[in-house]
């Protein structure tokens, strides 16, 4: 996923995504419908991360970067 599914506060904001995407057409666009059920679990898995870390009294200073062992697709 790309930086422009995320707001300034790091919240997802796809209506956004979807108008700088169709505005720069230089970008993928990923359109919601597309998602699969491992997007949504990748999803999750993020935020369990981040809760966990905030959890233990962490931040996360970086991106989550992972792959799916299956597919081998990339999620940044």
């Amino acid at each position: 996923m790309d930086k422009s599914l995320y707001n300034a506060s790091g919240c997802k904001d796809r209506t956004a995504h979807d108008a700088i995407c169709a505005a720069d057409r230089t970008r993928t666009l990923v359109y919601r419908a597309s998602r699969t059920k491992k997007d949504e679990e990748a999803e999750l898995f993020v935020k369990m991360v981040k809760r966990l870390a905030r959890g233990f009294g962490f931040k996360l200073c970086d991106r989550i970067k992972f792959e799916d062992v299956e597919t081998g697709k990339k999620y940044v």
